[in-house]
């Protein structure tokens, strides 16, 4: 039986314990007997490797040090900097040094054990995801755990019987399901997630559709994710002439298991039936009179 390690998100901070501890050590063995002998380069080093994780984290919205301990290993690092310097040029050194990289190892063993029973939003453990099923090309497939496999077996299948076409554009308004549009063979307009749930995530939709010209637009399916809190509202497409009740038909439904909130959620596949000439001469009409408001701001 597979030992089941908790994940916590501030898991990877274990790396400061080691850290710390490496540092403590070194001090108290220390022929020099503190930092006031220590090499200002080394130091500066050490610096550089302590700020990285900041670096690497710097402009998510998440909590930094959360974010941060994900590149801890330059923690170490840093800890492993000091603790040459201060051990002086002893030539046995680094051998007094492997038994803490050794233990070192443990912190991302134990992460990524974490990790792997505890995968980003998926319900199920990798070691429990057996299911086989195709994406995108027919030659491409991934293991899932069953309720993700229904879930592309289901879509693939609604868009397959209603003429969808390989590379079509599909605007992923659900805000949560990002794959899904590669899953069957699609490409996104704009960006590869229109994220949706979070402060700004309209303004983000808006501008990355201003960036596509109005051909794909006209022609673009649609995944929504009716009465969700976290899924754009197919207003939003108002602004490129799009009326959703009039230009899209529905073709299907399939129900999406995820960890996330809503975690039982319906999707809900349309097509664009309108002529694709009247749909993209009134997204450019639309787009002309956004381009005037802007010359007048």
């Amino acid at each position: 039986m597979v030992p089941r390690i908790p994940y916590e998100p501030f898991q990877p901070m274990l790396f400061w314990a080691i850290s710390i501890a490496v540092i403590v050590v070194a001090v108290s063995m220390s022929a020099r007997r503190g930092f006031a002998y220590a090499s200002r380069h080394r130091l500066a080093l050490a610096g550089l490797f302590f700020t990285l994780p900041h670096i690497y984290a710097f402009g998510t919205s998440n909590n930094y040090w959360e974010q941060a301990a994900r590149a801890g290993i330059f923690w170490l690092l840093g800890s492993f900097v000091i603790a040459v310097d201060l051990a002086g040029r002893r030539a046995a050194v680094w051998v007094e040094l492997v038994p803490v990289a050794a233990v070192a190892l443990l912190v991302p063993t134990v992460v990524l054990s974490a990790a792997m029973d505890h995968p980003y939003r998926q319900e199920q453990a990798l070691r429990l995801q057996t299911t086989k099923v195709p994406v995108g090309g027919e030659t491409s497939e991934i293991r899932l755990d069953e309720d993700a496999a229904t879930y592309v077996r289901g879509l693939r299948s609604i868009a397959a019987s209603n003429g969808f076409q390989a590379n079509a554009p599909i605007i992923d308004m659900s805000g949560v399901s990002p794959a899904a549009v590669f899953i069957i063979g699609g490409r996104a307009p704009g960006a590869a997630w229109l994220n949706a749930g979070y402060s700004g995530s309209d303004e983000y939709f808006k501008s990355m559709l201003d960036l596509v010209d109005c051909n794909t637009i006209a022609s673009s399916w649609l995944l929504v994710e009716p009465g969700s809190p976290y899924a754009h509202s197919t207003d939003l497409l108002k602004r490129y002439g799009v009326d959703v009740s009039s230009d899209y038909r529905e073709v299907g439904r399939v129900r999406s298991v995820r960890s996330a909130f809503p975690q039982n959620a319906e999707q809900v596949l349309l097509k664009p039936v309108r002529a694709q000439a009247d749909a993209r001469r009134d997204c450019e009409r639309a787009k002309e009179l956004l381009l005037g408001r802007h010359l007048e701001d």
